[in-house]
């Protein structure tokens, strides 16, 4: 996400063109009903994390995990995501995210039980 490089090196004007694109893109894609595993909301999300918005990128961040999102890897991981590393808001979606893909794997895990017991 260069527009994250940018705005963090301080070439705010030229960052904030390609947020401005990237949250173009995204809502074309929202409007288009793409549900893509990397849901546009998530980019929407990463465009108002990048410009401090943590209130705005929380909401878009809901919206992701409601769309199916739960690479909850990527939030924790990525750089792009540093300034709302601290948020609670944040850290408590983070935590939803795990608990919801430990229930999956527990029920991936019982069903290769069952199948091996077959």
């Amino acid at each position: 996400f260069l527009g994250g490089s940018l705005w963090n090196s301080g070439d705010r004007s030229r960052a904030e063109s390609l947020l401005q694109r990237s949250e173009t893109m995204a809502e074309k894609r929202i409007a288009s009903g793409d549900n893509s595993y990397f849901p546009p909301m998530l980019d929407l999300a990463l465009v108002h994390a990048i410009r401090g918005e943590r209130e705005e990128a929380l909401r878009w961040l809901h919206r992701s995990v409601d769309a199916g999102f739960v690479a909850y890897l990527e939030l924790e991981e990525k750089e792009l995501w540093s300034s709302m590393q601290e948020d609670p808001g944040f850290q408590q979606l983070v935590a939803e995210m795990k608990a919801r893909a430990d229930v999956m794997r527990r029920r991936v895990q019982g069903m290769e039980r069952e199948w091996a017991a077959e």
